[in-house]
C-alpha cells in the first residue's frame, strides 16, 4: 500500500430518508469504503449504514479494536445505493400485539455488478446474503421488548440461515411504541456455505427479547395458529464463483 493522502471522512447518520443519498455523494467515484463503527454509538440504532454497504459491496476487510469495529467495502462501478422499501403487502398477526404489513427482499449483490439486475428479486446466491425490509404495527402497549427471527427453510424444514433483531423504531424498542406506530426494520440474513440450490420459504417468529416464547400467529378468523408465519419464497443460486 503506497499513502495518497487522507482518505475523505464523513459522518453519515442513520437516517432513513437521506442514509442511501449521503452515501451515493461520498463513494461517488470511490471503489472502496472503510466504515468504522463505534460500539457506543446511538447514531444508526437501526443499522442502516451496514445494511447498505452490505447490500451492494463485497466485505474485504474486518477488524476489532478496543471499541471500535473497521469494515473495508469493495464497490461495484457505478454504485448507486437505494434503500429497501417494503412495498409487498403482508398480514402476519402475531397475538394481537404485533403486525407484519410489508415485506422487502433482494439478494446482496456482494460486489458483483453482474447481480444488480436481480435486485428488486426474492432471490439469494447461496452463502451469500439476503436483505429484508420489514415494515412492522404494534397492535397495543406492551411492557416488553420483542424480537423477530427471520430464517430460511427448505421442503423438509431444514434451516439454510436465520437474522434474529430486536425490534426498534429509531432508537425506541416496542415498550417506547405507541399503538398504532410503524417501524422499518433491516434484515441482513446469512445463507450457510453451500446452501443447496433451490426454492426455500422465507419464514418469521415473533419472540420476548430474553425468552425463548413465541407469539402464536393468528389466522383470518382471529384463531391461534403455530409460532411461525411464511412471508414469502425465495430462490437460492448457485454460486458466483467457487468457495
Amino acid at each position: 500500500y503506497y499513502y495518497h493522502g487522507p482518505a475523505v471522512l464523513a459522518n453519515v447518520p442513520g437516517d432513513q430518508a437521506t442514509a442511501a443519498a449521503s452515501l451515493n455523494t461520498l463513494t461517488a467515484g470511490k471503489q472502496r469504503v472503510v466504515y468504522v463503527q463505534w460500539y457506543l454509538s446511538t447514531s444508526d440504532p437501526e443499522q442502516l449504514m451496514p445494511y447498505l454497504l452490505q447490500k451492494y459491496g463485497r466485505l474485504v476487510d474486518d477488524h476489532t479494536f478496543r471499541g471500535y469495529r473497521e469494515r473495508t467495502f469493495a464497490l461495484p462501478p457505478n454504485t448507486n445505493f437505494i434503500l429497501d422499501q417494503p412495498s409487498a403487502p403482508a398480514n402476519a398477526n402475531f397475538d394481537h400485539i404485533l403486525q407484519l404489513a410489508g415485506v422487502a427482499m433482494n439478494p446482496s449483490i456482494d460486489g458483483d455488478a453482474r447481480l444488480a439486475s436481480r435486485l428488486g428479486q426474492p432471490v439469494v446466491v447461496s452463502g451469500q446474503k439476503l436483505m429484508l425490509a420489514l415494515r412492522w404495527r404494534l397492535l397495543q402497549a406492551v411492557t416488553t421488548d420483542y424480537k423477530a427471527s427471520v430464517y430460511l427453510t427448505d421442503d423438509e424444514g431444514h434451516v439454510g440461515g436465520q437474522a434474529d433483531l430486536l425490534l426498534r423504531r429509531d432508537q425506541a424498542t416496542t415498550t417506547r411504541w405507541p399503538p398504532g406506530q410503524e417501524a422499518v426494520d433491516y434484515y441482513v440474513l446469512p445463507t450457510v456455505d453451500g446452501l443447496m440450490p433451490g426454492h426455500y420459504s422465507v419464514d418469521l417468529a415473533v419472540y420476548p427479547d430474553g425468552e425463548q416464547q413465541r407469539l402464536r400467529v393468528l389466522d383470518t378468523a382471529g384463531a391461534p395458529g403455530g409460532g411461525s408465519a411464511s412471508i414469502g419464497r425465495v430462490d437460492v443460486l448457485p454460486p458466483t464463483s467457487p468457495s
